[in-house]
């Protein structure tokens, strides 16, 4: 059974939601699903989408023992001030393989750049997929999620984490595959030990001046992407001028300088 709620009813769904026990999919659309009574148990569910943040409690998700596939949705207030931590309470999923968190109207404080509690930033080892936007954490904090062992895609959007560096230590993201950097603030990108094998597509970076990929990514079989990031494509150009791409044929690039005629701008949700 699958279940879309598209109402505009901000609001708990019915208690009864506890009782089907046959749903499988989810999807509420910023919505909260209600506290669950003694017993309750949504053994079957696989994947629930769009819930609010304030669905993340322990209490909630250790009623969903089976879920593979994890989507939140943060709207915050004009006044809202605290941090949103909705991945305290994450570890206890010991199914999930996809979680995406999305804050859709995020408010930073150009000066300040702040990095979650470590107390209130895990994940689930057996994560595999993983989406951010709009958090503006520090970058540091990503070495929490370097760590995942099987972490197979990253997908970055919009200030998911700010500032002007980004250094990855040898040893993180051993399995990564997929990883997307999307409308960042990033100057300098570095790498000191690490290969990546895999597909990176970066979107909107203007800042963004260089690829550590003629050190740490020289062996590696990779595909670059690139979408209206004037910098990199001129970084890109003297790397073509210089022969780097002909001393290393299994890199294949593609640039645009405006959205090429394949791209679609997409919701985030």
């Amino acid at each position: 059974m699958n279940i879309k709620n598209s109402s505009r009813d901000r609001s708990y769904l019915p208690i009864t939601i506890w009782d089907m026990q046959e749903l499988k999919h989810l999807q509420i659309m910023g919505s909260n699903l209600p506290e669950p009574c003694v017993g309750a148990l949504l053994p079957n569910l696989l994947s629930l989408l769009d819930i609010s943040v304030n669905s993340c409690t322990k209490e909630i998700l250790e009623k969903l023992p089976m879920l593979k596939k994890l989507g939140v949705r943060i709207e915050l207030a004009p006044d809202d001030t605290e941090p949103m931590y909705p991945f305290q309470h994450l570890s206890v999923l010991g199914q999930l393989e996809s979680f995406k968190c999305v804050i859709v109207n995020p408010h930073f404080i150009r000066s300040q750049i702040v990095s979650p509690s470590t107390h209130f930033w895990t994940f689930p080892v057996c994560l595999k997929k993983l989406s951010l936007s709009g958090f503006g954490y520090s970058w540091e904090s990503i070495r929490v999620i370097a760590q995942l062992p099987n972490l197979e895609v990253l997908k970055l959007r919009f200030c998911a984490f700010r500032g002007p560096e980004w250094v990855i230590h040898d040893g993180e993201f051993e399995n990564l595959s997929i990883l997307l950097l999307e409308d960042a603030d990033l100057v300098h990108w570095k790498a000191t030990g690490f290969q990546f094998a895999g597909t990176l597509i970066i979107r909107h970076c203007y800042k963004l001046k260089e690829l550590p990929m003629f050190g740490p990514f020289s062996h590696a079989h990779m595909r670059i992407e690139v979408v209206d990031c004037p910098l990199i494509v001129d970084y890109l150009r003297q790397c073509q001028e210089n022969m780097l791409f002909a001393a290393n044929p299994w890199i294949h690039c593609s640039w645009y300088e405006e959205k090429p005629p394949w791209y679609e701008e997409k919701p985030t949700l």
